[in-house]
Protein backbone atom coordinates (compact mmCIF):
# COMPACT_ATOMS: atom_id res chain seq x y z
CA UNK A 1 0.00 0.00 0.00
CA UNK A 2 2.79 2.37 0.72
CA UNK A 3 4.55 1.19 -2.44
CA UNK A 4 1.41 2.19 -4.34
CA UNK A 5 1.01 5.76 -2.51
CA UNK A 6 4.28 6.36 -3.12
CA UNK A 7 4.20 5.92 -6.98
CA UNK A 8 1.11 8.23 -7.25
CA UNK A 9 2.91 10.66 -5.38
CA UNK A 10 5.65 10.23 -8.08
CA UNK A 11 2.99 10.80 -11.00
CA UNK A 12 1.16 13.46 -9.57
CA UNK A 13 4.52 15.49 -9.01
CA UNK A 14 5.79 14.55 -12.58
CA UNK A 15 2.67 16.19 -14.11
CA UNK A 16 3.19 19.07 -12.53
CA UNK A 17 6.71 20.16 -13.59
CA UNK A 18 5.65 18.92 -17.09
CA UNK A 19 2.60 21.71 -17.08
CA UNK A 20 5.09 24.19 -15.63
CA UNK A 21 8.03 23.32 -17.55
CA UNK A 22 5.56 24.04 -20.80
CA UNK A 23 4.42 26.96 -19.49
CA UNK A 24 7.71 28.75 -19.18
CA UNK A 25 8.32 27.15 -22.33
CA UNK A 26 5.52 28.80 -24.37
CA UNK A 27 5.42 32.42 -25.38
CA UNK A 28 1.62 32.58 -25.47
CA UNK A 29 -0.01 35.38 -23.48
CA UNK A 30 0.19 39.52 -23.05
CA UNK A 31 3.86 41.00 -22.34
CA UNK A 32 4.47 44.22 -20.92
CA UNK A 33 7.38 46.66 -20.80
CA UNK A 34 7.81 50.07 -21.12
CA UNK A 35 9.90 51.56 -24.25
CA UNK A 36 12.29 54.54 -22.82
CA UNK A 37 11.87 57.76 -25.08
CA UNK A 38 14.70 59.34 -26.84
CA UNK A 39 17.69 61.46 -25.11
CA UNK A 40 15.73 60.28 -21.79
CA UNK A 41 12.87 61.33 -23.01
CA UNK A 42 9.25 59.66 -21.28
CA UNK A 43 8.76 56.19 -21.50
CA UNK A 44 5.56 54.35 -23.19
CA UNK A 45 3.86 51.15 -21.84
CA UNK A 46 4.44 48.65 -25.35
CA UNK A 47 1.85 45.69 -25.06
CA UNK A 48 2.61 42.46 -27.33
CA UNK A 49 -0.04 39.81 -27.13
CA UNK A 50 1.21 36.74 -28.57
CA UNK A 51 -0.11 32.99 -29.49
CA UNK A 52 1.96 30.06 -30.24
CA UNK A 53 0.00 27.60 -31.90
CA UNK A 54 1.72 24.88 -34.38
CA UNK A 55 4.80 25.98 -33.68
CA UNK A 56 4.04 29.32 -35.40
CA UNK A 57 4.33 32.52 -33.39
CA UNK A 58 1.79 35.36 -34.06
CA UNK A 59 0.42 38.52 -32.51
CA UNK A 60 0.28 42.24 -32.27
CA UNK A 61 2.13 44.98 -30.96
CA UNK A 62 0.36 48.04 -29.49
CA UNK A 63 1.37 51.45 -27.69
CA UNK A 64 -1.09 54.17 -26.24
CA UNK A 65 -1.04 57.17 -28.03
CA UNK A 66 1.68 60.17 -27.33
CA UNK A 67 0.35 63.50 -26.08
CA UNK A 68 0.01 66.87 -29.55
CA UNK A 69 3.74 67.51 -29.47
CA UNK A 70 4.35 65.12 -26.61
CA UNK A 71 7.21 62.70 -26.25
CA UNK A 72 8.83 61.17 -28.91
CA UNK A 73 9.00 62.82 -31.98
CA UNK A 74 9.31 61.48 -35.71
CA UNK A 75 12.48 59.70 -36.77
CA UNK A 76 15.50 61.96 -36.51
CA UNK A 77 13.70 65.09 -34.59
CA UNK A 78 14.15 66.03 -31.14
CA UNK A 79 11.20 65.04 -28.23
CA UNK A 80 8.17 66.64 -29.39
CA UNK A 81 9.48 67.45 -32.95
CA UNK A 82 8.79 66.51 -36.39
CA UNK A 83 11.28 65.90 -39.27
CA UNK A 84 13.91 68.02 -39.48
CA UNK A 85 13.33 69.60 -35.67
CA UNK A 86 9.98 71.48 -36.83
CA UNK A 87 7.99 71.76 -33.43
CA UNK A 88 4.76 69.25 -32.96
CA UNK A 89 5.53 66.34 -34.73
CA UNK A 90 4.09 62.51 -33.64
CA UNK A 91 6.22 60.15 -32.72
CA UNK A 92 8.26 57.19 -34.93
CA UNK A 93 6.96 54.10 -35.67
CA UNK A 94 8.36 50.60 -33.84
CA UNK A 95 8.27 51.98 -30.16
CA UNK A 96 10.47 54.98 -30.82
CA UNK A 97 8.36 58.04 -29.41
CA UNK A 98 5.12 59.35 -29.25
CA UNK A 99 2.08 58.38 -31.91
CA UNK A 100 1.96 59.98 -34.77
CA UNK A 101 0.19 63.11 -35.44
CA UNK A 102 0.64 64.17 -31.40
CA UNK A 103 -2.20 62.15 -29.79
CA UNK A 104 -3.49 60.15 -32.43
CA UNK A 105 -3.95 56.30 -31.59
CA UNK A 106 -1.24 54.05 -33.18
CA UNK A 107 -2.82 51.07 -34.96
CA UNK A 108 -1.95 47.43 -33.69
CA UNK A 109 0.85 46.27 -35.86
CA UNK A 110 0.58 42.85 -37.00
CA UNK A 111 4.24 41.11 -35.97
CA UNK A 112 5.71 39.37 -39.03
CA UNK A 113 8.05 36.51 -39.72
CA UNK A 114 7.57 35.32 -35.63
CA UNK A 115 9.69 32.70 -34.58
CA UNK A 116 10.09 30.58 -31.09
CA UNK A 117 12.46 27.70 -30.90
CA UNK A 118 14.26 26.79 -27.96
CA UNK A 119 12.84 29.57 -25.97
CA UNK A 120 14.38 32.16 -28.53
CA UNK A 121 11.97 34.65 -29.99
CA UNK A 122 12.03 36.52 -33.00
CA UNK A 123 9.38 39.15 -35.01
CA UNK A 124 9.33 42.18 -37.26
CA UNK A 125 6.87 45.08 -36.86
CA UNK A 126 5.87 46.97 -40.14
CA UNK A 127 4.82 50.49 -39.09
CA UNK A 128 4.21 53.96 -41.47
CA UNK A 129 5.11 56.78 -40.73
CA UNK A 130 4.32 59.89 -43.36
CA UNK A 131 4.89 57.58 -46.31
CA UNK A 132 8.07 56.02 -44.94
CA UNK A 133 8.25 52.16 -44.15
CA UNK A 134 10.00 51.44 -40.50
CA UNK A 135 10.73 47.79 -39.96
CA UNK A 136 11.78 46.82 -36.38
CA UNK A 137 13.28 43.53 -35.84
CA UNK A 138 12.59 42.35 -32.19
CA UNK A 139 14.74 39.10 -30.86
CA UNK A 140 14.67 37.79 -27.08
CA UNK A 141 15.08 34.81 -24.58
CA UNK A 142 12.12 33.50 -22.93
CA UNK A 143 12.52 33.11 -19.17
CA UNK A 144 9.45 31.90 -17.21
CA UNK A 145 8.02 35.37 -17.32
CA UNK A 146 10.55 37.82 -18.82
CA UNK A 147 11.83 37.75 -21.90
CA UNK A 148 14.76 39.62 -22.69
CA UNK A 149 16.02 41.06 -25.55
CA UNK A 150 16.97 43.73 -28.10
CA UNK A 151 15.43 45.81 -31.09
CA UNK A 152 17.06 46.93 -33.82
CA UNK A 153 15.48 49.45 -36.96
CA UNK A 154 17.55 51.77 -39.40
CA UNK A 155 17.44 55.30 -38.53
CA UNK A 156 17.40 58.33 -40.84
CA UNK A 157 20.86 58.46 -41.28
CA UNK A 158 21.09 54.44 -42.34
CA UNK A 159 22.95 53.63 -39.22
CA UNK A 160 21.53 50.65 -37.41
CA UNK A 161 19.72 51.83 -33.50
CA UNK A 162 19.76 49.05 -31.13
CA UNK A 163 17.65 49.00 -27.71
CA UNK A 164 17.04 46.88 -25.19
CA UNK A 165 13.66 45.58 -24.14
CA UNK A 166 12.30 43.66 -21.27
CA UNK A 167 9.05 42.25 -21.38
CA UNK A 168 7.01 40.88 -18.31
CA UNK A 169 3.81 38.50 -18.78
CA UNK A 170 1.08 40.05 -17.64
CA UNK A 171 -1.09 37.65 -15.36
Amino acid sequence: MNKIRTLCAAVVAACFMTVAAHAASDPSGTWKWTQQGRQGGQGMEMTLKLELKDGKLTGTLSMPAGPAGGPGGAPGGAPGEAPGGAPGGGGAPGGQGGAPGGGAPMPDATILNGTFKDGAISFTVEREFNGTKMVTKYEGKLDGDTIKGSTERAGRDGQVQKRDWEAKRSK
